[in-house]
């Protein structure tokens, strides 16, 4: 043996560890009940539906738009409206117009939307449309251009 060596501890000098201190575990965070699973959900919900106006209406504007009925029929409960829409923009834009259908009394019958896309800049778009009414119409029917945008 060398003499800066310390001989090994024999088994009975050995001594025993103390035993372990428990932990204490934590509680689970608490959960507010709204996840950011649900807040992407919502965010991707509203760019669909923000993506999906704007195709269905691009650019419309109102202001740049004149529109007048230029035919009315009714054949049972189908109305067909006859539109001369001109754009007074220089921009290639599309319009919204919202049509009343009223009888000769002036009773609201019905009301319909029709969606003119592309008209160019100074141009002037022709259309006709049919739509189902809720009731029967009769030759005194009118249709009216209630809204244009």
């Amino acid at each position: 043996m060398r003499p800066e060596w310390e001989p090994a501890p024999s088994p009975s000098d050995w001594q025993q560890a103390p035993p372990p201190t428990p932990r204490e575990i934590p509680p689970p965070p608490q959960r507010s009940g709204f996840s950011a699973t649900y807040a992407v959900l919502i965010a991707v919900v509203v760019l669909v539906l923000g993506f999906g106006a704007y195709y269905l209406f691009g650019r419309s504007s109102g202001s740049g738009f004149d529109a007048k009925v230029t035919k009315c029929s009714a054949s049972g409960s189908v109305a067909t409206v006859g539109l001369e829409v001109h754009n007074r923009s220089s921009d290639t834009q599309t319009a919204t117009i919202r049509i009343e259908y009223r009888n000769g009394a002036g009773k609201l019958l019905d009301t319909d939307t029709a969606l003119v896309r592309d008209i160019g800049g100074g141009d002037t778009e022709h259309v006709e449309q049919s739509t189902l009414l809720t009731t029967n119409a009769d030759a005194s029917m009118t249709c009216t251009v209630a809204g244009l945008a």
